[in-house]
């Protein structure tokens, strides 16, 4: 009887479950079929509803317009920078609307990015980065001393690009005490101009998504 109650009571949750599970399946397949990816549903989004609100983070709300106007200055910034189709780049950021579009910007130049859990220190940072050949490391500015700690065991430290970002809210009292340039200037003179999709185009399968590094060993 208490299983039969438990069920009944969470009947509708678990269809709805249900029902998510098969419609995602449903649009995956979809993309497959037509080898359509993320970025480009996201285009066909921002034509559609480029004024409606895409996130809502405490006090923020962004449009598509304004997600998609920031990943263009991402992508511009770093395709003008060599940053091509396969390269990795490492993201170590808090949750922020600006995470999504710095991915997102990456992956519309077909950059991959790396994932980087947020509690890890040291060892396994650089053991995380070590696994994978990272072109450049995104930050946030409360993570500098974290990253600065890993920098001497980094198999590329010599070649790597430091990126800092500062989001809403983080004190920038501290400098930044080694050689990592200003993602927040960088792309305010960045350019909001799409980037040309067939110029930069990826596949559905392809190794664009990202890559996703937690302390492992």
């Amino acid at each position: 009887m208490p299983r039969l109650k438990t069920m009944y009571l969470t009947l509708g949750r678990d269809a709805r479950a249900a029902y998510l599970h098969f419609k995602t399946q449903s649009f995956l397949k979809k993309c497959l079929m037509s080898d359509r990816t993320l970025i480009e549903k996201f285009r066909s989004t921002v034509e559609k509803h480029k004024h409606r609100t895409c996130f809502i983070f405490e006090d923020e709300k962004w449009t598509y317009q304004m997600v998609d106007r920031f990943s263009n200055k991402v992508a511009n910034y770093f395709a003008s920078c060599g940053y091509s189709k396969g390269d990795e780049v490492a993201l170590m950021l808090d949750n922020c609307p600006e995470y999504v579009c710095i991915w997102l910007g990456l992956a519309k130049i077909g950059v991959v990015t790396a994932l980087i859990n947020t509690n890890v220190k040291r060892d396994s940072l650089w053991h995380s980065l070590n696994c994978i050949d990272v072109k450049g490391i995104i930050f946030g500015r409360n993570f500098s001393e974290t990253v600065k700690e890993a920098t001497p065991f980094f198999n590329n430290y010599g070649s790597m690009e430091f990126f800092c970002f500062t989001q809403t809210g983080v004190s920038t009292d501290e400098p930044i005490s080694f050689a990592a340039k200003s993602l927040n200037d960088l792309l305010d003179e960045g350019s909001p101009t799409p980037v040309d999709p067939q110029k930069y185009k990826v596949n559905f399968q392809g190794n664009f998504w990202c890559k996703d590094f937690l302390d492992k060993d």
